[in-house]
């Protein structure tokens, strides 16, 4: 064993020291200590997948369509968009349409009663009830909204993007009614939008209407040729009843204020009757027509005497070329109570310058006053009305049978322009027989007064300085559209248009012609939107946000939503 060695030493405390060994392994770790402050936030990072899908709901609205576009929203729907009042509503969005732009709905024009003058519904054009006084401003030209984008096919729909979202162009869709929201894009019929920028300097419709073209009654644009026809045969009506002797003077004895009918006219002439009627083009019969009161349609115009003898009814065809037949349907229940005779009396005559043909159907013999129910047309053979004559005159309904009902029927038919077609109802107190040549010297006194009358009006009540016409590129539909025209009113209307405030003949604007621009005084028949037109009497047929083209139009036509987008 050998001999052992002390690394030790003595250090300057006294005890023994020695170099350290190496680290032993760490040891069991110990609780955790408390959880100190949290530091500030870091910079937010770029976003993630996700965030386009939360914009466009009300939670996180969009501006517009296009902004939500922008953003990497490329699916039609309904997204939320704020309004610059801060105020959330829902819209649908076209993001496909274009290439370059989506397109915002900001209005529906619907019709729920085609058959009602602003009756309830008729949200653009003033709600029934205020009948009184004029409308001092339409919805067209006001910031207010109404109904909500699942129903814009079954009611009237405003949102605020129709007047404070900026756009260039506007779009328009037909719709048939009651099509669901998800479906409105492929069921739509015709799809056509302006690309001209026009509406900038307008800013939206609401700045267009309200500080460029106000929907405001202005005065008639002219007289109606028909005005003028009556008005020179009532200058001459003594003289008419003079060729008459013994004319029974009836009275007009049906109620209310507006009259369409004779109840008795004393003396039983009549057990009701005198129900005057007419049709376009082989059309369904118009409801009675009301005495006094101007019927404006397309290329035809009616007016009626009211309360003059003897009562005259007169249709003037003007000049438009679309109307290829027309008739004047008279019913009424005769006081002979079968009794007496019926017989028919034709007959022509010539003036100057015109041409008169009638055929009456006559009741006399009875105890009753005679009656003499006198249908006739007039053209003019000398080229200054440009008339062109009928080529077929017949009578489909003529009641022969009996005195009691007599429902007669008088057709006009060929390519008629420039002419007249009438009815007079004579009478003698007696009872005897109104002759022939006392019919032909009545209606000779009319045609002579109506030879002097002036029928050169203007054709169009829309001047370029008071409308504003915008052509339009079609998305679809465009073959289809011009044959959806009906053809008794084709002629007033030039499709690839939209036209703003068409005036009437009677100076009441429309307020949206959709894919037309109308070219004659009777925009209603196709165009949308307007005044409250019961304030001027005798003009209701111009009332509701469709007007009067349940008077024109096939079904199918008239049971379409207008739809109205913005690019924006």
């Amino acid at each position: 064993m050998g001999a052992c060695t002390c690394s030790c030493s003595n250090d300057r405390t006294g005890l023994a020291s020695s170099s350290r060994g190496e680290a032993g392994p760490p040891g069991k770790a110990g609780p955790a200590g408390d959880r100190g402050p949290a530091g500030p936030p870091g910079v937010a990072g770029p976003p993630g997948e996700g965030f386009a899908g939360s914009l466009g709901t009300p939670v996180n609205p969009g501006t517009s369509c296009s902004h939500l576009q922008r953003a990497g929203i490329v699916e039609d729907g309904v997204y939320s968009i704020r309004s610059q009042d801060g105020g959330i509503y829902q819209t649908y969005c076209d993001m496909t349409s274009s290439n370059d732009k989506a397109w915002s709905l900001v209005g529906s024009i619907h019709e729920n009663n085609i058959l009602g003058n602003c009756t309830f519904g008729d949200k653009w054009s003033s709600e029934e009830g205020n009948v009184s006084s004029v409308v001092s401003i339409t919805s067209w030209e006001s910031m207010t909204s109404f109904g909500n984008v699942e129903s814009v096919t079954s009611q009237d729909y405003k949102n605020p993007g129709y007047f404070n979202m900026g756009s260039r162009n506007i779009m328009v869709w037909h719709v048939p009614n009651e099509t669901p929201l998800n479906q409105i894009k492929q069921r739509s019929k015709y799809q056509y939008k302006t690309t001209n920028n026009f509406l900038e300097r307008y800013n939206t419709l609401y700045g267009l209407f309200k500080n460029s073209y106000p929907l405001r009654k202005v005065p008639e644009k002219h007289t109606n040729v028909v005005d003028r026809l009556m008005a020179g045969v009532v200058s001459s009506a003594n003289r008419m009843v003079a060729a008459i002797p013994s004319f029974h003077r009836y009275t007009y004895d049906c109620s209310g204020d507006r009259v369409n009918c004779i109840s008795d006219g004393g003396s039983d002439v009549f057990d009701t009757g005198n129900k005057i009627q007419y049709s376009i083009n082989g059309g369904s019969l118009s409801s009675f027509l009301y005495y006094g009161e101007s019927y404006l349609l397309d290329g035809v115009e009616i007016l009626t005497w009211k309360e003059g003898h003897p009562f005259i009814a007169l249709a003037w065809i003007g000049n438009s070329g679309s109307i290829n037949s027309f008739k004047l349907k008279v019913t009424s229940n005769m006081g002979a109570d079968g009794s007496g005779s019926v017989s028919t009396i034709t007959g022509s005559l010539s003036t100057n310058r015109l041409t008169l043909s009638y055929k009456a159907n006559h009741v006399s013999g009875a105890s009753d006053p005679s009656a003499a129910q006198v249908f006739f047309h007039i053209y003019d053979t000398s080229g200054t009305w440009n008339s062109n004559r009928p080529t077929s005159v017949s009578t489909p309904l003529w009641e022969t049978g009996d005195t009691q009902n007599m429902n007669d029927e008088y057709l006009v038919s060929g390519s008629l322009r420039n002419i007249v077609v009438g009815y007079v109802l004579l009478s003698k107190t007696s009872g005897s027989e109104i002759t022939q040549s006392q019919i032909t010297a009545a209606l000779r006194v009319l045609a002579e007064q109506l030879e002097n009358v002036d029928v050169d009006v203007e054709e169009t009540c829309s001047s370029d300085a008071e409308t504003l016409a915008v052509p339009v590129t079609f998305l679809k539909g465009e073959s289809a559209f011009t044959y959806s025209i009906p053809l008794s009113i084709r002629a007033s209307f030039l499709p690839g248009f939209v036209h703003f405030r068409a005036f009437s003949n009677r100076g009441l604007p429309s307020a949206l012609c959709p894919g037309v621009k109308s070219t004659g005084c009777r925009p209603s028949s196709m165009c949308v939107g307007g005044l409250n037109t019961f304030a001027y009497k005798g003009n209701p047929e111009e009332c509701g946000d469709f007007g009067s083209w349940a008077e024109n139009r096939r079904e199918d036509d008239v049971t379409d939503t207008i739809l109205v987008f913005y690019d924006g």
